[in-house]
């Protein structure tokens, strides 16, 4: 119990290879990245205060967790996989929710999930 190390990133590289450290860091810098996107975004538009307040508080916690990894041993714990789905569902919900609002799309482009469906036109023309 005494033999971990204080440091999650030497748990994964030590553990799970330097495969398993790029992965787990990777995954923590896109849902950091999309949060901080957004917050960009959103912060000076009063529509939107509240967009990125939610923002701002994801981002808060996704840093000072990155942070508090440097300290403790918390790889296999639920903290991340909890802010990871929290920040990606959260992401998902943004863009719907300007539209619901009327506001015009503040995220920038390449951040921009695609969910239009296909058309039913396009469906047949592929069958003729």
């Amino acid at each position: 119990m005494w033999r971990e190390t204080h440091c999650m990133y030497t748990q994964l590289s030590s553990e799970n290879g330097l495969p398993g450290l790029f992965l787990y860091a990777a995954a923590l810098f896109f849902c950091i990245r999309s949060a901080n996107r957004i917050y960009k975004s959103t912060r000076n538009r009063p529509e939107t205060a509240d967009i990125a307040a939610m923002s701002y508080a994801i981002l808060l916690s996704l840093i000072g967790f990155a942070a508090t990894a440097l300290f403790s041993s918390v790889a296999y714990h639920m903290f991340f996989p909890t802010l990871a789905g929290l920040s990606t569902a959260f992401a998902g919900a943004v863009e719907r929710e300007l539209a619901a609002r009327g506001v015009p799309n503040v995220l920038p482009a390449h951040s921009r999930r695609s969910t239009a469906a296909p058309s039913p036109a396009g469906k047949a023309t592929a069958r003729a």
